[in-house]
């Protein structure tokens, strides 16, 4: 929290989302507890202990479970083909797409009923992520993506 208050005078500790490092750390967590397996190598250069690592087991789980009972409703018995991924042609969004984690995202979101379609769009632009009702698209800037890299850098310091 220090990094980020002096990063950003402004940050509002009393706002609905938790600050960005804070965010960054639970995300990785997030990603840990859902499959050791798969994520050992985002948590191995951070500063989890051993009970941190046993935590994000129990926490993910416990959101999943929570996302599930909120979703099951809208789970499609056939696979969506309304889920697209587009990626321009910046590093950022590249290495996410050599990383194979939009697909899993996409194949996640497969799974439901979409009623038109929606598209994951990783863009060179400035500024976070934003849905857009109109065009049924949730852009992902890739200023955004380096900035999660910045507090995954704090992190490890």
């Amino acid at each position: 929290m220090v990094y980020e208050a002096d990063q950003n005078p402004d940050l509002d500790l009393a706002g609905e989302h938790p600050a960005d490092l804070r965010r960054a750390y639970r995300t990785l967590c997030m990603l840990y507890g859902s499959s050791p397996a798969d994520y050992e190598n985002i948590v191995e250069n951070h500063p989890f202990t051993e009970g941190d690592l046993a935590d994000c087991g129990e926490t993910a789980e416990q959101q999943m479970d929570a996302w599930d009972a909120i979703l099951a409703p809208h789970l499609s018995a056939t696979v969506s083909h309304n889920v697209t991924i587009t990626y321009e042609d910046v590093y950022l969004a590249q290495a996410l797409r050599n990383s194979e984690i939009m697909d899993d995202i996409a194949m996640l979101a497969r799974r439901y009923d979409w009623p038109d379609k929606i598209t994951f769009a990783l863009k060179g632009c400035s500024g976070t992520a934003s849905w857009s009702r109109s065009t049924r698209t949730i852009t992902l800037c890739d200023s955004y993506i380096d900035r999660f890299q910045s507090q995954d850098l704090a992190i490890n310091n």
